[in-house]
């Protein structure tokens, strides 16, 4: 194909790549018809008229509920020290050109996004996202103080969140379910990388040494539970396993109650916030040709299987952990599919 891209169908693919990364492109394709090149799909008119208005009047709700949890709880809600800024803009995107800020929360489409920020940057070769947005993207901490706080006066900031309880078993079964998506997907010097950095820790909280190491010895009898890994979320927050950034909360991840963003999407409403960044952003004229990541841990029957197996004072206790987090950005974790 030659010629350039009409704003039009650029936009309908990128929407295309961004649900298909989700798993929902069904839902959207039966409401709208299947986006393509080919002009089938929502217009650009449509969007404008139908989508971006609700969606940006949702966005304005998201941003004050926050802005009221923070004045509320803000005894509660940890502050972005300079010693975490260290840590914390490490993980910042930047694009200078088009002066946006991207927090990436692990867990919540960041690697979709991600790929949309390396196509931004110019990348089309895209194998591994993670490790070409390291090498390839400006992050907060790669500029001077002055430039630093240039971003954060002036930079559009941007951040997805996702329900609480969906993220978290998203994270444990990609990373620490026996058989799970990331020992299926890495080589033999990493695949058991999360369980020997971590599921033995756990193991060893709730099994005991023996078991422990009889795992390590016979990898085939591996079997640490959703339960036990819940658990020791909210039985140890203060563990180093238990801060990792896949697990970790939003609001200990981009600092909301520090840094106000002006665009708040959810994994839950994804193609409709994506297109009011987009639109609103002046991005309709970039697409990625990135295929997505899919995740499929967070269905809704997935998730009532492995929550209702889940004692209700586990539950609770993990609540307790992460109820800033539902507070601030409006979840109910008796609903798990992420209504609101």
């Amino acid at each position: 194909m030659s010629g350039p891209v009409d704003k039009r169908t650029v936009i309908l693919l990128l929407a295309f790549l961004v649900i298909a990364s989700m798993g929902i492109f069904h839902h959207f394709s039966l409401r709208y018809g299947t986006p393509s090149l080919f002009g089938t799909g929502p217009s650009l008119e449509q969007i404008k008229r139908d989508i971006i208005p609700p969606t940006g009047m949702k966005n304005e709700e998201r941003k004050s509920m926050v802005r009221q949890v923070c004045n509320r709880h803000r005894n509660q809600i940890p502050r972005l020290s300079k010693e975490d800024f260290a840590f914390f803009s490490k993980f910042i995107i930047v694009d200078l050109k088009r002066r946006i800020m991207y927090c990436p929360v692990p867990k919540a489409a960041c690697t979709t996004w991600k790929a949309v920020f390396l196509e931004l940057r110019g990348v089309t070769n895209i194998v591994d996202v993670h490790a070409q947005e390291r090498e390839s993207v400006f992050h907060l901490s790669d500029l001077s103080e002055n430039e630093i706080q240039m971003v954060l006066r002036n930079f559009t900031k941007f951040m997805v969140v996702r329900h609480p309880f969906t993220r978290i078993l998203s994270a444990y079964r990609n990373k620490l379910e026996p058989g799970g998506s990331f020992e299926s997907t890495h080589k033999n010097d990493t695949k058991y990388y999360w369980r020997d950095k971590l599921a033995s820790h756990i193991l060893k909280i709730y099994r005991g040494r023996k078991t422990m190491k009889r795992y390590k010895e016979h990898r085939d009898e591996y079997d640490l539970t959703f339960r036990e890994f819940s658990e020791f979320l909210s039985d140890h927050p203060d563990h180093a396993g238990a801060k990792n950034r896949h697990w970790k909360e939003f609001h200990s991840i981009c600092y909301p109650c520090d840094i106000e963003y002006d665009y708040i999407a959810k994994v839950e409403t994804l193609v409709n916030d994506s297109l009011l960044f987009l639109v609103g952003n002046g991005l309709s004229t970039h697409v990625t040709r990135y295929a997505g990541h899919a995740t499929h841990s967070s269905s809704s029957s997935a998730v009532a299987e492995f929550y209702n197996n889940l004692p209700i004072e586990t539950i609770e206790k993990l609540y307790r952990r992460y109820e800033m987090d539902f507070r601030l950005f409006g979840y109910d974790p008796k609903l798990l599919d992420g209504s609101t």
